[in-house]
């Protein structure tokens, strides 16, 4: 009988030490919201390429005014040259370097693009706050409106807000 018990017993042992060792293979360490969102970031590879063009981008757009400070500066002896060691790019008709006004309009296309959806994200969040909160029939009326205004083509908006609205930065945002 002891035996029988003994032998029961290490066979036990064994089995409980190969899922305790096959437990800890399985088993991972839990981690917050964030740190997946970075982690599944860092393996989406076009992802990570675009979040360093993005990068690059502001850092031009920052640096660039500074390297690069005279943009509005003429030469109209060097009027429409081809791209050469002092125009990268060339110069257009006023002789002013297309390099350098790209980089200036690199600052002006950034901040019309974040100032734009920041607005959007806000009145996006108040609207469906709203619409969420009230529920019921406010929040289908809300969202049929919201299906109505999907529908019409964007690019029909901006040509009608063009011509209506002034020239300048505020119109583009």
């Amino acid at each position: 009988v002891f035996k029988i018990f003994f032998a029961s017993s290490t066979v036990l042992i064994a089995i409980v030490s190969n899922l305790q060792s096959i437990f800890m293979k399985i088993y991972r360490k839990s981690i917050s919201y964030s740190q997946g969102v970075v982690r599944t970031l860092l393996q989406n590879k076009v992802a990570m390429v675009s979040l360093v063009f993005i990068l690059f981008l502001i850092v031009v757009a920052i640096a660039g005014p500074i390297a690069f400070p005279d943009y509005e500066k003429t030469d109209l002896l060097h009027t429409l040259t081809p791209p050469s060691k002092e125009h990268i790019l060339g110069t257009d008709e006023l002789g002013r370097d297309v390099f350098t006004r790209l980089i200036r309009g690199t600052r002006t296309s950034l901040m019309i693009g974040f100032i734009a959806e920041t607005i959007n994200l806000v009145v996006g969040m108040l609207y469906g706050g709203i619409a969420g909160f009230l529920g019921g029939k406010a929040d289908n009326i809300m969202m049929r409106i919201i299906d109505i205004l999907m529908s019409i083509p964007q690019m029909l908006v901006m040509i009608l807000m063009l011509t209506v609205l002034k020239k300048g930065i505020p119109t583009l945002i």
